[in-house]
């Protein structure tokens, strides 16, 4: 099996995946900045409706991480790519030979 030519298309792959993570990202970082730096506004977790700080914060943090993903994908370098898919074909080929 040829991977190699579908490395374009993995590519284009790539960049999509990063703009709807992109898109969602943003999305929750809006909320999450919302509900962070409002002072009723109530979280749940584990069932329970908290008003922590600390809670809130983790949110806005994962929502923060969750974008810069997006990012990452949508902008990643072409050398930083093409090391990434080298190794995706080695593992490839290894696991089809056994």
């Amino acid at each position: 099996m040829n991977i190699w030519k579908y490395k374009p298309r993995v590519r284009k792959v790539f960049k999509f995946i990063g703009g709807w993570l992109v898109c969602c990202g943003l999305l929750f970082l809006g909320y999450s900045l919302f509900v962070l730096f409002d002072p009723e506004a109530t979280v749940r977790i584990n069932g329970e409706e908290t008003k922590e700080f600390g809670i809130k914060l983790l949110f806005t943090i994962f929502s923060l991480v969750f974008t810069l993903i997006g990012l990452f994908f949508a902008f990643m370098p072409k050398c930083i790519f093409n090391k990434v898919f080298e190794i995706n074909a080695k593992l490839a080929t290894k696991i089809g030979n056994q």
